[in-house]
C-alpha cells in the first residue's frame, strides 16, 4: 500500500495542470517549471516579448508535445523572430487540443532594446476556441513585457497578457 501511494505521489509531482488552454512551450521553459518571464530566447515570444531583444540573428522555433501519449492533449507551437537595427519583429502560433476541442493563438509582436539594461516588447494576438457541437469564438488580445538586467547574473522580467 505504501509503495503504491509513493508511486502515485512521485508521478503527480512532475505533472502541471492548467485551467485554460494555454500551455508552456519549449524544453527550457518546461525544465524551469515555466518560470521563464526573465529569460531571453526565441521562446520569449510565448512568455515575455521583451526577451526577443537579445536575439542576434533570425530565429525559428518549433515545438510539439504529446502529453501522456494522448493525441487529445497535444500542443504545437511555432515562432519566427527577425532582429533589425530598430527592433525585433516576431510572429508565432500555438495550438492545443484535437478534433473536438481546440484552442489557438496566432499573433505578431515588436520588441525594442531601450538601453543596455532595459528592453520592452508588445504583442497582438488572435485567440480562438472551438468545441465540437458548440461552435467557436475568438477575440483579439494584447501582451506587453519588460526586462531589466540588474546585474550580469540577475535579470528581472515582467509580462502582462490578455489586455
Amino acid at each position: 500500500m505504501i509503495k503504491r501511494c509513493l508511486t502515485i505521489l512521485l508521478i503527480g509531482l512532475g505533472t502541471q495542470i492548467y485551467g485554460q488552454g494555454w500551455q508552456p512551450v519549449g524544453a527550457r521553459s518546461q525544465s524551469l517549471s515555466n518560470a521563464t518571464v526573465a529569460l531571453a530566447d526565441v521562446w520569449s515570444y510565448h512568455h515575455n516579448p521583451a526577451g526577443l531583444t537579445e536575439l542576434k540573428s533570425t530565429s525559428i522555433g518549433m515545438s510539439y508535445e504529446n502529453r501522456y501519449l494522448l493525441k487529445e492533449l497535444q500542443t504545437q507551437a511555432f515562432v519566427f523572430a527577425k532582429p533589425f537595427t530598430w527592433g525585433v519583429l516576431s510572429v508565432g502560433a500555438q495550438s492545443f487540443g484535437y478534433k473536438y476541442y481546440r484552442t489557438t493563438r496566432i499573433g505578431m509582436g515588436y520588441s525594442l532594446k531601450l538601453s543596455d539594461r532595459f528592453s520592452a516588447g508588445v504583442q497582438l494576438n488572435y485567440q480562438g476556441i472551438r468545441i465540437e457541437n458548440y461552435g467557436s469564438k475568438g477575440t483579439v488580445t494584447a501582451e506587453a513585457g519588460f526586462l531589466a538586467k540588474v546585474t550580469e547574473t540577475i535579470t528581472l522580467g515582467f509580462s502582462v497578457s490578455n489586455l
